[in-house]
This record gives structure tokens, sequence and C-alpha cells, in this order.
């Protein structure tokens, strides 16, 4: 397990477990967790610090308008359009926040009705990225992260970027066939795709999730087909976003992993390795070089798995569960109830707990101000290379 060094504002690289007593992690003196090891120890609380860290987003976040959802982007840098990832074992919450989370309200039909309608929103201005990306789930990325999530993929803007993502398995034969269709016919919607090839739709679905996850295709807006039905319309990544395309291309790979790995980290607290490796699209050997080289920065730390039989469940672990909205609740609580419970009383990281203000509850963005525009209230972020003029 992979967590920030910084989740309770430790200084770089001091292990989490030199912190924490046994009764401190069980809740009661001389518990079972007395007997357990002192990397386990140290594990509980960094998923305890976790939950905090999730529970602050929520405390600081309302969106109720396309602003502030641009804002909620900026902010992070990426999250899940709509509801989030099924959760990792052993954390009940999900790594990847989402936009249901900090929607104020939990009716169903309002929540994918607004959702919905900034998405296309989205689409038509290309402000931020769209696409299936992250766990191959709807993604939002601002335009800070998009050319370091780009330069991750290994693309380069260039025709042969398809033929690289077949010989890595992360694109198939119809996939590729479908990005020259539409490199030489332009922006095609997914029905005329469906008459050109005249395969499954299951089989186009899976090839354009394919080309999406590796950032080679996007879709960049609707166009009706009938009445109460529409179909996405595609284009190349590099006709849609060509200035993301011109900063990726003075960000290497490797430092591009790095910054989105650790951007990843700081945004879940904690995570397995393996998650990582099913939620980004690059091959696993290079995000186990990335999680190595930020350990011996002292930006992450890593606990070794630790045999199930010498960590005691959780109290909440024998309760009853169901699941709402992805998010693991223990039955008969709401979603908040149960982080409460994960996340006991202790120092909030100080980089997590200053969102810009235009982003809190109840606030407005104003004209003229721009999400992060106080240093001193922003979370930590990569530098942008900038465009060449050339």
């Amino acid at each position: 397990m992979w967590y920030w060094t910084g989740i309770e504002g430790n200084p770089a690289g001091a292990p989490l477990d030199n912190h924490v007593s046994p009764g401190e992690v069980a809740g009661t003196p001389g518990s079972t967790c007395a007997q357990v090891t002192l990397g386990c120890q140290g594990e509980a609380r960094v998923w305890e610090a976790a939950a905090a860290l999730r529970l602050r987003l929520r405390e600081r976040f309302s969106v109720s308008g396309p602003e502030q959802v641009a804002c909620l982007i900026e902010e992070l840098g990426f999250c899940h359009a709509f509801t989030p990832e099924a959760p990792d074992d052993p954390f009940p919450v999900p790594a990847v926040p989402s936009l249901f989370e900090v929607l104020p309200t939990h009716d169903e039909d309002i929540r994918w009705d607004w959702s919905w309608t900034w998405k296309d929103g989205f689409l038509e201005s290309g402000r931020l990225y769209y696409g299936k990306l992250i766990h191959r789930k709807p993604t939002y990325v601002s335009s800070g992260m998009l050319p370091w999530f780009y330069a991750m993929t290994g693309n380069l803007g260039e025709d042969d970027d398809c033929a690289n993502a077949r010989d890595e398995a992360r694109v198939g034969v119809l996939a590729c066939s479908v990005y020259e269709h539409i490199a030489a016919r332009g922006a095609t919607s997914t029905i005329e795709l469906q008459q050109h090839f005249a395969v499954r739709r299951t089989s186009l679905d899976r090839a354009l999730t394919e080309l999406q996850t590796a950032m080679l295709l996007v879709p960049v807006g609707t166009r009706p087909e009938g009445p109460r039905r529409y179909t996405y319309v595609w284009d190349l990544f590099p006709r849609r976003f060509p200035q993301a395309v011109a900063a990726a291309a003075s960000i290497g790979r490797s430092e591009a992993t790095e910054a989105v790995i650790l951007r990843y980290l700081q945004l879940a607290g904690a995570a397995a390795e393996q998650h990582i490796c099913r939620a980004l699209p690059v091959p696993s050997f290079l995000i186990t070089h990335a999680l190595n080289r930020l350990e011996g920065q002292g930006l992450v730390g890593h606990y070794p798995p630790s045999p199930r039989s010498h960590c005691p469940p959780s109290p909440k672990s024998t309760a009853p569960r169901r699941v709402r909205d992805g998010l693991a609740v223990a039955a008969g609580g709401s979603h908040d109830d149960h982080l409460a419970a994960l996340a006991p009383a202790f120092p909030v990281p100080p980089a997590l707990t200053t969102f810009s203000a235009s982003c809190r509850p109840g606030t407005a963005q104003t004209s003229g101000s721009s999400p992060g525009s106080d240093p001193a209230n922003t979370l930590p972020r990569p530098s942008l290379p900038q465009p060449s003029e050339t």
C-alpha cells in the first residue's frame, strides 16, 4: 500500500507508524490491535487519514453550476464526472473523487440531470477534458493536468500513436481501424461508425473506450438521433486539444507518470499499487518505477502487504453493508457517517484544508477570479511547461 507522505502533515518521508500506538489505532487501550505488527498499526493509521481527507474534501466543496464544476476540476486536477469507481479493499471509499460526492442534493434524478447537462456544455466548449480515462470511467481533467496525462500515455500527436498503443496492448485492431477512419474523415458520430464498420454495438463501444483511455480519441459533442436519443461525435485528441499536445512535448513520459501518480495519491491519501495500475492507462512497470522514484524523493511512502491474519477487522467490518453510488456504506448509515467512523479526530493535512474560496459551499465565483489564484489557498500541483511559440 502506497500513501502520500503529507497525508497527516508529517515531514516528507516520516513513517506514520512512529506516530501511533496500538490503542490509538483500535480506539480503546488493550484491544486486539495491541498484538498486531507495527506495520499494520501504521497502515490502519494511513487509511484513517485517507478517510479524513475525503471528509474534508466533501466539506470544502459544494457545486451547483458549471462554473463551480470547472473551479472544482481546476483545483483538484481530475475527478470522475458522475459516480465513483468501486472502492478498493481494504479501504471502503473510492480513491478518486467524483462529482456526485459534492452535489448539494441526494436526489438521483436531479444529480444525473445536472451532471449530464453540464457535461454536454463542457463537450461543446472544450473548457475541460471529458472522456473515459481513470478506471475507464467518465472523467474530467483540468487544462493544467491534461498535458501530464497525455505525456504519460507516450503519445506524441503523430500518425503512429495508435500503432504504438496497439504494440503496448492498450488498443485492439478494431480501435485502430476506427482511429484511422476518423483521422481521414474528420469528426464522426457513433451511429456513423456503427454503420460503416457493421459490428456489434458492444464491440464498437469497447473500441471507443480503448481509444479514450489511450487519449487518442475524445468526444467533442452530441448529435440528436431521433426522439429522445442522441449519439456522441468523436474526433482525434490532437485536433481537439492542440495546446495540451504542444505542452506535453516538453514532458518526459516518466516525469508525467510521476506527476499524475503523486496527484492521485494526494487526492486519495493512500492506495494499493494494483489499484493504481488498474486506474491509470499506462503499463504497470511505468507505475512501479514512478512509485519507487517518488519514494526516493520522500513524496510517497510504502507499506508492504501484510497477511490478513495479522490485521484485525475494523469495528464496522462485521456489520451488514449495502452499496450506494459506488460507496460502501454501513447499513442504516450515511456516507459521511461511515467516513466519520473511519476518521478519528487528528490533524487534517494542512495542504488539503485550503481549497479555493470560489469553490466553497455557498460561494459563487466572481468574474475576473480564477481557481487557485491565491497561492496560499491551493493544492500542491506540478508546474505546467509552456508550449513553444514555434
